[in-house]
């Protein structure tokens, strides 16, 4: 696979980090220091390949620059919590988890992906992960050809300590996964598949009247936790009902607020 080029790569993170809630509250100067001291920390990944795990993680923040991920939990089985597209961040479980140890590139563990362009010819890097077991909560899978920039958690701890906006700002991000977690709680716990169909697009949608498009029926009844008989009587139900208008491979909210009753969600 063609590694990124370094200037495309940078000139791409410094417009995410721009248009992300996180570190967009960052003066420009700054969010181009950090994507240029992360510029030799870009990595591509093919698809299916794992970058964290409970036990294979790095203290770092992930940003996807493109392709998506798959952020899912292992148990009895496999749930899929979540999907990063480009623009997305990864990581924070980790980062502040005190028990947890820095791998390096010496001791830590090689989780997979390659160096970006160094300006010397391509070259090829691993992701140092940590090897304290169990301290990541989620696996987190490429779903396709993908490629992140790794912020160094000493980065972001710093960010924290001398710029209060952007504390204040990682605190929000927090909340929201923390809110976004309760809500898939709720999906899981629906006593019926229209519930959680519901509440799943609800939140895709971001409580808006948006169309989901290329939507794969089998990763959604697996994201949703129902079978695939199951999910297509929730789909027609969702329709009779006038919340949603289904075409061959794409959903129109018509209602989102009659979703989000369905759902519970609050």
């Amino acid at each position: 696979m063609k590694l990124p080029e370094d200037k495309k790569s940078t000139e791409k993170a410094i417009e995410l980090l721009t248009e992300n809630r996180l570190f967009g509250v960052l003066p420009e100067e700054k969010r181009r220091e950090i994507a240029a001291a992360a510029k030799d920390d870009v990595r591509a990944f093919e698809a299916g390949e794992l970058i964290y795990s409970p036990e294979r993680f790095r203290k770092a923040l992930g940003l996807v620059i493109s392709g998506s991920v798959s952020v899912t939990r292992r148990g009895d089985k496999t749930v899929l919590l979540n999907r990063l597209t480009e623009g997305g961040i990864f990581g924070a479980a980790g980062l502040f988890c005190e028990n947890a140890k820095h791998g390096n590139g010496a001791g830590g563990v090689n989780a997979g992906g390659r160096g970006a362009n160094s300006g010397a010819g391509n070259t090829t890097g691993s992701v140092s992960a940590s090897t304290a077991g169990g301290n990541y909560v989620t696996e987190i899978r490429a779903d396709n050809a993908l490629t992140v920039l790794f912020v160094d958690g000493d980065v972001v701890r710093e960010l924290v300590r001398t710029v209060p906006e952007f504390a204040e700002a990682y605190i929000c991000f927090l909340s929201e996964r923390i809110r976004f977690l309760n809500a898939r709680i709720v999906d899981f716990t629906a006593q019926c598949a229209d519930a959680k169909l519901a509440g799943f697009l609800y939140r895709s949608s971001r409580g808006g009247s948006e169309t989901t498009e290329n939507v794969n029926m089998s990763a959604l009844a697996k994201a949703i936790d129902v079978g695939r008989a199951s999910l297509y009587r929730a789909i027609d139900s969702l329709v009779e009902k006038g919340l949603i208008r289904k075409t061959e491979r794409s959903f129109e909210i018509l209602d989102p607020e009659g979703l989000k009753r369905l759902a519970g969600a609050g």
